[in-house]
């Protein structure tokens, strides 16, 4: 494979180099297991660098790195692990302390994202999330509800220009805090929001529908392609009875009569 750097995607690593899945599972069991499910692996692999890995494990990132390359060239596995414990940790990166952003504002008050029923079902709460991180207006706080730190959404963010600190509130539980500062300009907001579902396991569809639906804004709509024809009215009640009268359902086709169902939130 290509030089291993700290920017490295963590799904090049996976698919090239012999032994990392375990050891980098050693690592971190809590956070890294999940790469051992193979829809986790490719929604979470790609998103994380060899950087974040590091940052997650409290590991030099040059000793990850170098961990790695004996890997690649052959060196066996426990070898490897053997020695893991006595480098140096690094420092968490999410922040110990409230940040200036923060103070005075009360979680109560600010718009959630709540992705445990996603987390759940092992599926990619990374849509949602996307989208309300997206439509955060300059000034705004987002609370986001997590099973994990989700350190390979930070590098997205830090492009963003956005700011945010961590709580971790249960042995599986996070409280994720994004700020958007006034100076960053906010996305527009999109009239319609599209999510094509016809890959995702059944299981995933509804809640990532709910999650998706309760970020959109007043007035506007989740367009979702994909559904199983004879699902599809199934899934609107399921989405009704979840969502409540804040929101509708309208049961539609597209240019190639393909079934579609359109949600969108009440003004």
């Amino acid at each position: 494979m290509a030089s291993i750097t700290p920017q490295t995607r963590l799904s090049q690593v996976l698919d090239t180099v012999p032994g990392a899945l375990d050891y980098v599972v050693s690592l971190d069991p809590h956070d890294f297991q999940r790469l051992r499910h193979p829809m986790l692996r490719r929604y979470m692999s790609p998103r994380i660098s060899l950087d974040r890995v590091a940052a997650i494990a409290r590991l030099p990132v040059n000793k990850l790195m170098d961990d790695l390359d004996r890997l690649a060239a052959g060196e066996d596995l426990a070898t490897v692990q053997s020695e893991i414990g006595s480098a140096p940790g690094e420092p968490a990166t999410h922040a110990a302390d409230v940040p200036a952003w923060f103070q005075g504002i009360h979680p109560a008050s600010i718009p959630w994202v709540d992705v445990i029923q996603i987390d759940e079902v092992s599926g990619d709460p990374f849509p949602p999330i996307s989208l309300a991180v997206r439509q955060l207006k300059p000034g705004g706080v987002l609370g986001i509800r997590h099973r994990w730190e989700p350190q390979p959404l930070y590098d997205i963010w830090s492009k963003m220009d956005l700011q945010w600190f961590a709580q971790r509130i249960g042995e599986n539980e996070w409280f994720v805090f994004v700020h958007r500062p006034e100076t960053v300009t906010a996305y527009p907001t999109k009239p319609v929001v599209t999510a094509e579902v016809g890959a995702l396991p059944e299981p995933e569809v509804l809640p990532r529908l709910v999650v998706l639906a309760e970020q959109l804004a007043r007035g506007q709509t989740l367009e979702v392609s994909g559904l199983v024809r004879e699902r599809v009215k199934t899934v609107a009640d399921q989405l009704d009875q979840r969502l409540g009268n804040d929101y509708s359902t309208e049961i539609g086709a597209d240019n190639r009569q393909r079934p579609t169902l359109r949600v969108t939130r009440g003004d």
